[in-house]
């Protein structure tokens, strides 16, 4: 199964700034997922947007 990033998207003057909603952190305090920058020479597209999320919950069924 693949991954999923979910991103908030920001527009600016100069492109658009994806962000990350995860706050998670590596072992030396770095964001897991840092920002990305997107600058409207490279001719970003946005294709969707996220109407709802959610993640699969494992249970033992047999309990």
């Amino acid at each position: 199964m693949g991954n999923t990033f979910i991103k908030c998207v920001t527009v600016e003057e100069d492109g658009l700034l994806l962000q990350s909603l995860n706050i998670e952190e590596d072992q030396n305090g770095e964001s897991k997922f840092p920002d990305i920058k997107l600058y409207w020479d490279d001719n970003p597209r946005i294709i969707g947007k996220v109407v709802a999320a959610s993640t699969p919950i494992e249970r033992d069924f047999f309990i």
